[in-house]
């Protein structure tokens, strides 16, 4: 009976690492073929990580960034309470910006949330990056 148990848990354990796992690689293809619409090049690997929108979209952080988010034609609200996947990587083509940016992206099951770039080096440092969905 034990070793029953302890064959169950393995199975079950596998099975979430391969849909966590497929989820990580479905995300990852979004998040690049989202950046190549974008045309924003990127130095390094697409490695998402799992994050979760806080349900209140408010204070210094997720405030400013709901509204960022929201700039760009993205509606981080939408995903409030919700796990998404969270990319942070260094832009390689900035020419239009004198500071070096990352681009920040999240995702929810193959879904982009909000897309935004990163200057570290100012306040608040995010700028918005237009959804040219949303116009269309």
């Amino acid at each position: 009976m034990k070793n029953k148990v302890l064959v169950y848990i393995g199975l079950l354990l596998i099975g979430i690492f391969t849909v966590s796992s497929r989820s990580f690689a479905s995300d990852a293809d979004t998040i690049l073929a989202e950046l190549n619409r974008l045309n924003i090049k990127v130095a390094g690997p697409i490695e998402p990580e799992e994050d979760e929108i806080p349900v209140n979209l408010s204070g210094p952080y997720w405030g400013v960034l709901k509204g960022v988010c929201s700039q760009g034609g993205y509606d981080l609200s939408a995903y409030a309470g919700k796990k998404v996947m969270l990319v942070n990587l260094p832009i390689a083509n900035n020419s239009d910006y004198p500071l070096p940016l990352d681009v920040i992206v999240f995702s929810c099951q193959e879904k982009i949330v909000c897309v935004y770039k990163v200057d570290k080096e100012s306040a608040p440092g995010m700028l918005p990056v237009s959804n040219p969905k949303k116009s269309e």
